[in-house]
Protein backbone atom coordinates (compact mmCIF):
# COMPACT_ATOMS: atom_id res chain seq x y z
CA UNK A 1 0.00 0.00 0.00
CA UNK A 2 0.92 3.49 -1.06
CA UNK A 3 1.76 6.42 2.01
CA UNK A 4 -1.93 7.91 1.92
CA UNK A 5 -3.09 11.03 3.65
CA UNK A 6 -6.05 11.77 4.66
CA UNK A 7 -8.28 14.88 6.15
CA UNK A 8 -10.21 13.76 8.37
CA UNK A 9 -13.42 15.86 9.40
CA UNK A 10 -15.71 14.88 12.26
CA UNK A 11 -18.81 16.32 14.02
CA UNK A 12 -17.59 17.50 18.02
CA UNK A 13 -20.03 15.61 20.90
CA UNK A 14 -20.06 13.28 23.68
CA UNK A 15 -17.08 11.51 22.54
CA UNK A 16 -14.62 14.29 21.66
CA UNK A 17 -12.70 14.37 24.35
CA UNK A 18 -11.64 10.20 24.43
CA UNK A 19 -11.21 10.61 20.24
CA UNK A 20 -8.84 13.31 20.70
CA UNK A 21 -7.14 11.07 23.28
CA UNK A 22 -7.02 8.36 20.52
CA UNK A 23 -5.38 11.15 18.18
CA UNK A 24 -2.94 12.59 20.41
CA UNK A 25 -1.62 8.69 20.92
CA UNK A 26 -1.52 8.30 17.10
CA UNK A 27 0.26 11.94 16.48
CA UNK A 28 -2.84 12.43 14.19
CA UNK A 29 -5.10 15.33 13.82
CA UNK A 30 -8.61 15.72 12.40
CA UNK A 31 -10.76 18.51 11.81
CA UNK A 32 -13.72 18.89 14.46
CA UNK A 33 -16.83 20.42 13.42
CA UNK A 34 -19.08 21.75 16.22
CA UNK A 35 -22.23 23.77 16.66
CA UNK A 36 -22.56 27.08 18.34
CA UNK A 37 -24.00 25.40 21.47
CA UNK A 38 -21.28 23.30 21.42
CA UNK A 39 -19.19 25.59 21.16
CA UNK A 40 -21.01 27.82 24.01
CA UNK A 41 -20.51 24.67 26.65
CA UNK A 42 -17.04 22.96 25.75
CA UNK A 43 -14.56 26.22 26.16
CA UNK A 44 -12.09 23.53 27.73
CA UNK A 45 -12.29 20.81 25.11
CA UNK A 46 -12.21 23.93 22.06
CA UNK A 47 -8.58 24.87 24.04
CA UNK A 48 -7.12 21.46 23.66
CA UNK A 49 -8.17 21.25 19.98
CA UNK A 50 -6.43 23.89 19.60
CA UNK A 51 -3.33 23.48 22.05
CA UNK A 52 -3.11 19.97 20.01
CA UNK A 53 -3.03 20.66 16.46
CA UNK A 54 -6.91 20.02 15.64
CA UNK A 55 -8.99 22.19 13.43
CA UNK A 56 -11.95 23.69 14.42
CA UNK A 57 -14.98 24.21 12.00
CA UNK A 58 -18.30 25.96 12.45
CA UNK A 59 -21.85 23.12 11.93
CA UNK A 60 -24.27 24.99 10.61
CA UNK A 61 -28.07 23.61 9.88
CA UNK A 62 -30.06 25.38 7.19
CA UNK A 63 -32.89 24.27 8.29
CA UNK A 64 -32.75 25.68 11.61
CA UNK A 65 -36.11 28.08 11.31
CA UNK A 66 -34.76 30.29 14.71
CA UNK A 67 -31.49 31.05 12.74
CA UNK A 68 -29.81 32.28 9.32
CA UNK A 69 -26.67 30.20 8.25
CA UNK A 70 -25.39 33.38 9.00
CA UNK A 71 -26.02 33.77 12.47
CA UNK A 72 -25.14 30.85 13.29
CA UNK A 73 -21.79 31.21 12.03
CA UNK A 74 -21.46 34.19 13.51
CA UNK A 75 -22.61 32.58 17.23
CA UNK A 76 -20.31 29.77 16.85
CA UNK A 77 -17.14 32.29 16.37
CA UNK A 78 -18.17 34.25 19.01
CA UNK A 79 -17.91 31.65 21.42
CA UNK A 80 -15.00 29.82 19.78
CA UNK A 81 -13.41 33.40 20.26
CA UNK A 82 -14.29 33.95 23.73
CA UNK A 83 -12.53 29.88 24.49
CA UNK A 84 -9.71 30.37 22.18
CA UNK A 85 -8.85 33.90 21.29
CA UNK A 86 -9.35 32.90 17.65
CA UNK A 87 -12.01 32.38 14.81
CA UNK A 88 -12.53 29.72 11.99
CA UNK A 89 -13.61 30.19 8.47
CA UNK A 90 -14.06 26.46 8.25
CA UNK A 91 -18.32 25.60 7.41
CA UNK A 92 -20.24 22.14 7.45
CA UNK A 93 -23.51 23.22 6.37
CA UNK A 94 -26.73 20.57 6.87
CA UNK A 95 -29.30 20.39 4.33
CA UNK A 96 -27.80 22.77 2.63
CA UNK A 97 -28.47 24.36 -1.02
CA UNK A 98 -26.90 25.55 -3.52
CA UNK A 99 -28.12 29.66 -2.37
CA UNK A 100 -26.82 28.14 1.40
CA UNK A 101 -23.21 27.45 0.16
CA UNK A 102 -23.20 30.85 -2.24
CA UNK A 103 -23.83 32.78 0.90
CA UNK A 104 -21.19 31.13 3.13
CA UNK A 105 -18.30 31.31 0.13
CA UNK A 106 -19.61 34.91 -0.45
CA UNK A 107 -19.10 35.83 3.52
CA UNK A 108 -15.35 35.07 2.99
CA UNK A 109 -15.57 30.94 4.86
CA UNK A 110 -14.66 27.52 3.09
CA UNK A 111 -17.48 25.05 2.91
CA UNK A 112 -16.37 21.10 3.43
CA UNK A 113 -16.53 19.52 -0.01
CA UNK A 114 -15.42 16.02 1.20
CA UNK A 115 -13.74 13.79 -1.56
CA UNK A 116 -15.59 10.56 0.48
CA UNK A 117 -18.40 11.47 2.26
CA UNK A 118 -18.67 8.21 4.80
CA UNK A 119 -21.18 9.69 7.46
CA UNK A 120 -23.61 6.78 6.49
CA UNK A 121 -21.04 4.11 7.08
CA UNK A 122 -19.62 3.75 10.98
CA UNK A 123 -16.12 3.70 11.58
CA UNK A 124 -16.63 1.27 14.74
CA UNK A 125 -14.18 -1.75 13.94
CA UNK A 126 -11.36 -3.07 12.51
CA UNK A 127 -12.66 -4.09 9.54
CA UNK A 128 -14.36 -1.04 8.92
CA UNK A 129 -11.69 0.70 9.37
CA UNK A 130 -9.53 -1.04 7.03
CA UNK A 131 -12.80 -0.41 4.17
CA UNK A 132 -11.77 2.95 4.44
CA UNK A 133 -8.28 3.09 4.11
CA UNK A 134 -8.85 0.79 0.94
CA UNK A 135 -11.47 3.62 -0.31
CA UNK A 136 -8.79 6.42 0.61
CA UNK A 137 -6.10 3.88 -1.01
CA UNK A 138 -7.86 3.96 -3.97
CA UNK A 139 -8.17 7.77 -4.51
CA UNK A 140 -5.19 10.44 -4.57
CA UNK A 141 -3.10 11.09 -1.79
CA UNK A 142 -4.82 14.08 0.06
CA UNK A 143 -8.34 12.73 0.64
CA UNK A 144 -10.43 15.17 2.66
CA UNK A 145 -13.07 12.14 4.66
CA UNK A 146 -16.05 13.20 6.20
CA UNK A 147 -17.01 10.93 8.83
CA UNK A 148 -19.57 12.62 11.31
CA UNK A 149 -20.51 11.12 14.45
CA UNK A 150 -20.53 7.78 13.24
CA UNK A 151 -16.38 7.40 14.49
CA UNK A 152 -16.35 5.38 18.06
CA UNK A 153 -12.97 5.07 19.63
CA UNK A 154 -11.96 1.46 18.19
CA UNK A 155 -12.78 2.52 14.90
CA UNK A 156 -10.79 5.72 15.31
CA UNK A 157 -7.88 3.36 17.15
CA UNK A 158 -7.92 0.47 14.04
CA UNK A 159 -7.68 2.80 11.42
CA UNK A 160 -5.93 5.77 12.98
CA UNK A 161 -3.18 2.22 13.60
CA UNK A 162 -4.02 1.16 9.70
CA UNK A 163 -3.18 4.65 8.59
CA UNK A 164 0.29 4.39 10.85
CA UNK A 165 1.11 0.50 9.23
CA UNK A 166 0.98 2.05 5.61
CA UNK A 167 2.81 4.99 6.83
CA UNK A 168 0.33 7.21 6.12
CA UNK A 169 -0.61 10.38 8.30
CA UNK A 170 -3.95 11.88 9.54
CA UNK A 171 -4.09 15.45 9.16
CA UNK A 172 -6.41 18.41 10.04
CA UNK A 173 -8.58 20.02 7.44
CA UNK A 174 -7.59 23.62 7.42
CA UNK A 175 -8.46 26.55 5.95
CA UNK A 176 -6.04 26.66 3.81
CA UNK A 177 -6.39 22.58 2.76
Amino acid sequence: MCAIAGLISLTAGEDTSALLDQLDQYRAQAAFFCTPEFMEENGSLLRRMTATGQSIGLLVDAKDTERTVLEQMSLGNDALEEATFGKTRLVWVQNGEEQDFQTVKEAGYRFLEPDLDRSGYHLQGVSNANSLLRRISDQRDDVTVWLADTANLSGLRAFLSAVGNAEGQCLAWTETA
